[in-house]
């Protein structure tokens, strides 16, 4: 049914019969006519962008026309013979349509421009909502998020193929050249993709939030150190609890000291987390080192422990041996009569009576015999301290054969003396662990050693080696710094290894690592010379001379005048965007979250889809 908005000249909106009004008399006011001119051309506008719609667009003017012609049976008396719809239900249509498109020739041919620009306007509109709808399958498929040059080709034939259909549907709704709309479809779907792709690499740091810049900061480091989300997972888990993102690499430190390089929150959280780190380092490797080794103990008690438990243990035997009955035979009178063995003799009994003991030299006895052998160990140890080997090794043999002699008669002295040197062999395993890192013996000359001990001699040589570590530490003005020393000393890690076995000696050497990582840290982070911090006050604090605005001004230099003004006005928004940068690049830095390094795309995809839409839906002009 024809539009009444659009009434041939002179029509009027009453029936012929009634059409008769005073002379001079209109229908409407002037003022009423210019606001019905108005609503028609903001009507028109907006069946102009509605029709520029792809594919839906080009079908209204047909569903329209449909509808007037079905409606026509019923409206067709309230118009004049001239405004109805005649003949059949085809031909009340292709009256209807023609009117329709009478109605969007007349206004294009009145309003050219705002007619293009509304139904471009509209063609862009429905391209983006189209593409809106389709996202999520887009990227469920993943190719809206596919990385690379292979991913842009793949957008770009996605986009070409939907074009293509789009043009040809369009072309086909219209009445138009299909394989022509489909073709130039093609062209600008594959052509939009590509160009979307390329502004979205552009515009992202631009338009992206504080958290999308910094996690691209973040990546762009973790490309510089060669760090993926599976190796990082791995170093922070190796370092411990302490660790974070910031230590995993000589750029992510140096990305530390250029977020706390400006004044502001996280300049100060950045030194605030450093230095209580710092603070407590010494604890976490006494606790790796607890964990591994055993909690700390006095060395002088343990010893003093071992040396009373020794002589705890062999006095009952001692004291039985002492009153058992030892044969002289002639082998032991002659071993007797030498004279340092005289000599051995004498001594002892002065040994005997200081201990309140009395046994009689020309009668051969156990008590005497321990006694003896008590002094010539004194002289052995004398003569070895003095170089003099010869003599040692000859006290040695006289000392043996008293032993010898004792022990194959007298059961219960061989047993003392078993018990006494049991608990001896403890007390130099102690002494010899206290030498271990400190010596310059070979692993293979430790793992000889360890091979010959008891268990009870083990644990004492690892309690003297626990010993040595809480020296070096508790002497130490950095007992952290100590301990990585003497762990970085020779093949001190390989002994620890063989002492206490892979994984405890894992354990301390992982702690070691991360102290020095996270010294490292600290250094790269907070390690800024003087003259950085001039140049940074400089920037702070207005100096002295002249502000160069009025300086170019000045001089004539109006551009540099402009260019100073636009950087005065737009400075205080960037140094608030930047702030709002460093404070996400701290949280990130400082942080655990290994996602950070998960591999995403490379560039910013989600403008693809829509430019290649707006440029498909703009190219659907319709019938002119």
């Amino acid at each position: 049914m024809p539009d009444m908005t659009q009434l041939p000249a002179g029509a009027t909106l009453l029936p012929d019969a009634g059409s008769a009004l005073p002379s001079g008399a209109t229908l409407l006011s002037d003022a009423t006519s210019s606001g019905a001119d108005i609503a028609h051309t903001g009507n028109a506008i907006m069946r102009s962008l509605a029709t520029g719609i792809p594919v839906i667009g080009g079908a209204m003017n047909a569903a329209d026309a449909g509808l007037d012609a079905a409606a026509s049976y019923a409206l067709n008396p309230l118009f004049s013979k001239d405004q109805q719809l005649q003949g059949s239900l085809g031909d009340r249509y292709h009256q209807a349509l023609a009117t329709q498109n009478g109605m969007d020739r007349q206004f294009h041919e009145a309003h050219p421009v705002a007619d293009t620009a509304a139904h471009i306007t509209g063609g862009v509109l429905g391209g983006l909502a189209g593409a809106r709808f389709l996202a999520p399958t887009m990227a469920g498929l993943g190719i809206s998020t596919a990385p690379g040059l292979g991913g842009v080709a793949l957008r770009s034939g996605v986009a070409a193929t939907g074009g293509s259909g789009i043009g040809a549907a369009d072309a086909a709704v219209r009445g138009e050249n299909v394989g022509r709309s489909a073709v130039v479809g093609a062209l600008l779907g594959g052509a939009g993709s590509t160009v979307g792709d390329a502004f979205g690499s552009v515009l992202r740091p631009v338009l992206a939030g504080p958290v999308q810049r910094a996690r691209d900061i973040i990546r762009r480091l973790s490309d510089a150190d060669a760090l993926t989300e599976e190796g990082a997972g791995a170093e922070l888990q190796r370092l411990g609890p302490s660790a974070m993102m910031g230590d995993l690499g000589p750029n992510m430190q140096q990305a530390l000291r250029a977020t706390a390089s400006a004044p502001g929150a996280a300049q100060r959280r950045i030194a605030e987390a450093l230095i209580s780190r710092a603070d407590s380092a010494g604890e976490r490797v006494t606790n790796a080192v607890d964990s591994a080794l055993g909690s700390r103990t006095n060395v002088l008690e343990t010893a003093d422990d071992i040396a009373a438990a020794r002589a705890r243990q062999a006095a009952p035997l001692y004291e039985a041996a002492y009153r058992a009955e030892v044969p002289v035979t002639p082998e032991l009178q002659a071993v007797l009569s030498r004279p340092a063995v005289e000599r051995a003799t004498n001594t002892a009994q002065r040994l005997a009576a200081d201990a309140g003991e009395v046994f009689d030299v020309e009668r051969p006895s156990v008590m005497g015999l321990d006694y003896t052998k008590r002094a010539l160990d004194d002289a052995i140890s004398g003569a070895l301290r003095s170089g003099n080997n010869n003599e040692a090794r000859i006290l040695i043999e006289n000392r043996n054969a008293i032993v010898g002699h004792l022990d194959a008669h007298v059961p219960e002295y061989a047993a003392a003396r078993r018990v006494f040197s049991d608990h001896s062999r403890i007390a130099d395993a102690l002494a010899s662990g206290q030498e271990m890192f400190r010596s310059t013996q070979s692993p293979d000359a430790v793992a000889r050693a360890l091979s010959g001990m008891s268990d009870a001699e083990r644990g004492a040589y690892q309690e003297g080696a626990r010993q040595q570590i809480a020296q070096v530490m508790g002497t130490a003005r950095n007992d952290a710094n100590a301990a990585r020393a003497m762990m970085d000393k020779g093949y001190n890690r390989e002994k620890l290894d063989l002492l206490i076995g892979p994984e405890p000696a894992a354990q301390i050497g992982n702690a070691i690592d991360a102290e020095r990582a996270f010294a490292a840290t600290n250094q790269a982070a907070r390690g800024g010379s003087m003259t950085d911090r001039n140049l940074l006050a400089q920037q702070i604090i207005p100096g002295a001379e002249s502000p160069p605005i009025l300086r170019s001004l000045l001089n004539f230099r109006l551009g540099d005048a402009l260019a100073g003004s636009v950087d005065r006005l737009a400075r205080p928004a960037i140094s608030a965007r930047n702030a709002r940068t460093r404070d996400a690049l701290a949280d990130a830095l400082l942080s655990r979250d290994t996602s950070l390094l998960a591999p995403t795309e490379a560039i910013n995809h989600s403008l693809s889809n829509p430019v290649a839409a707006a440029l498909i839906g703009a190219n659907q002009n319709g019938p002119r």
